[in-house]
């Protein structure tokens, strides 16, 4: 499979994966992370200072956004860490 980058901007990549209907955006593995922490530190903090009654939306939409960005996230570490693509980068 190739993807063709179709505009890149310093560390902004957009690509598109033939088969696919709509492009994709590349997000560098730090940032990844960096979203899925911020991501449970909002649910943290929402949690410990809020009514969760009042904000249970609120927290099952962080909820759901950080466990998509942390599957996400695991998929990106496993992928790094195999054996196939030990030294890529």
């Amino acid at each position: 499979m190739e993807a063709k980058i179709v505009s890149k901007d310093g560390n902004l990549v957009v690509v598109h994966v033939p088969g696919r209907s709509f492009p994709g955006a590349v997000i560098q593995g730090d940032k990844l992370h960096w979203v899925v922490n911020r991501l449970t530190l909002a649910a943290q903090l929402l949690m410990r200072d809020t009514d969760m009654e009042e904000h249970f939306e609120l927290w099952q939409a962080i909820g759901e956004a950080r466990a998509h960005m942390s599957q996400i996230y695991d998929y990106y570490t496993k992928v790094c860490q195999s054996e196939e693509h030990k030294g890529d980068w």
